[in-house]
């Protein structure tokens, strides 16, 4: 798939689905490390992290499967696409790889990230720059459908979730929780931050999301699900809605890779 193909629907969509981005023996590698380092107990996530850039205890613990991803990354030309997305330079942030282990329940529900985990209280001196969000380069390493791990995605939704954040940023409107779904929509009901929206995005735009967050808030419609076969890849915009469904088959192996703008302006 070409940039300029990927740029065209991340823009449009926040999210993009790049087909067979990794072979075969590539995922058959990946999937090794993880189990070297040894599965979770039943029920749980976890982790493994092979490069975070503001922790050095970390570079040091791991600087031969650092030289690795990151050489896996320059092959595979991530840092162009992410400079593309952005439209300008970006830093790689953040790779790990994230097991699943089945479960009833979803890896994470509906939610939007960098948003305070809901908390009720949040100092002003807290509130994030809304273009400090990330995109996040997610390279499957098992097959996901739905109820299966697969990520759901509410297209345009990180639009919505910029300006609303911008607007909190800038003081146009008080702080409420809106990491939850659930509480993203009940801030939008407000009629000052629904007229603010308005103005910024149109009626229409905002009228379609609440009709996709009402289909994405029944557990049964998987309309929002991207399904991915071993080796493909999504690209998203993390400011916007998203979801880890329950894993019902089999465990999910996830290669993630953390993309932010090297200079973030002022909104």
């Amino acid at each position: 798939m070409k940039i300029n193909d990927i740029n065209d629907q991340f823009n449009k969509y926040g999210i993009v689905k790049v087909k067979n981005f990794l072979n075969q023996d590539e995922v058959r590698k990946f999937k090794e490390t993880i189990i070297k380092f040894g599965k979770p107990k039943k029920g749980s996530k976890k982790s493994i992290i092979f490069y975070e850039k503001m922790n050095f205890l970390n570079k040091v613990r791991n600087l031969s499967n650092i030289f690795s991803y990151k050489n896996f990354a320059k092959s595979k030309n991530l840092t162009p696409i992410a400079n593309e997305l952005f439209g300008s330079k970006s830093n790689l942030y953040y790779i790990d790889t994230y097991f699943s282990e089945i479960n009833n329940s979803p890896v994470l529900d509906w939610h939007f990230d960098q948003a305070y985990s809901g908390r009720e209280n949040v100092k002003k001196s807290e509130f994030l720059n809304p273009n400090s969000a990330a995109i996040k380069f997610f390279i499957y390493l098992s097959k996901t459908f739905s109820d299966n791990g697969c990520l759901s995605y509410i297209k345009g939704s990180n639009k919505i979730a910029y300006c609303l954040k911008k607007m909190i940023y800038k003081n146009i409107i008080p702080y409420k929780p809106y990491w939850k779904l659930k509480q993203f929509v009940n801030l939008l009901n407000d009629k000052s931050c629904y007229l603010n929206l308005e103005n910024e995005l149109g009626k229409n735009f905002i009228d379609e999301f609440l009709k996709n967050a009402q289909i994405a808030n029944n557990q049964t419609n998987h309309e929002h699900d991207f399904q991915c076969e071993t080796g493909d890849m999504l690209i998203f915009d993390e400011a916007g809605c998203h979801r880890g469904s329950k894993i019902l088959y089999s465990d999910r192996y996830v290669l993630r890779f953390l993309f932010k703008r090297e200079k973030i302006e002022n909104c």
